[in-house]
């Protein structure tokens, strides 16, 4: 990890969202008010057309920086909105797949947990945490 500052902001990001969550009664409910609940399906010709930042990933990441959340831009809400199925930016000639936002959440904030629980023992626990993350079938 390059910049050390992101362990602790990954804890606080992890108390932040929990507060998301108990206010809105999930992290999805919360994600989909940015877009009105149905998916932005663009129809891009070319990856050339897909713009670096719209007003949707612009309003979220404002959003959360304002309820506490640290690291978060608009490249992160863009990445997490696509990985999720909330925006389709593919081509025309790929398929729309949806993941389950609920599901993806819950994992990742079970594995912020175990990272954070083992920070103190093992400094590069935090790394073979997300690695693991990334890489369980």
């Amino acid at each position: 990890m390059r910049n050390r500052l992101k362990v602790p902001a990954s804890v606080t990001n992890a108390k932040a969202f929990l507060e998301v969550q108990k206010e809105f009664g999930s992290f999805n409910k919360y994600s989909w008010c940015f877009i009105v609940g149905k998916t932005l399906k663009n129809k891009w010709k070319s990856m050339d057309q897909v713009p670096a930042t719209t007003k949707e990933f612009d309003a979220m990441s404002k959003d959360l920086k304002k309820r506490g959340f640290k690291f978060i831009g608009s490249t992160i809400c863009c990445a997490f909105m696509q990985a999720t199925g909330m925006v389709n930016d593919h081509k025309q000639t790929v398929s729309d797949t949806r993941l389950r936002l609920d599901e993806m959440c819950t994992k990742y904030l079970e594995n912020l947990t175990e990272m954070v629980s083992f920070m103190e023992i093992d400094p590069f626990a935090p790394r073979r945490v997300v690695v693991g993350f990334l890489f369980e079938k």
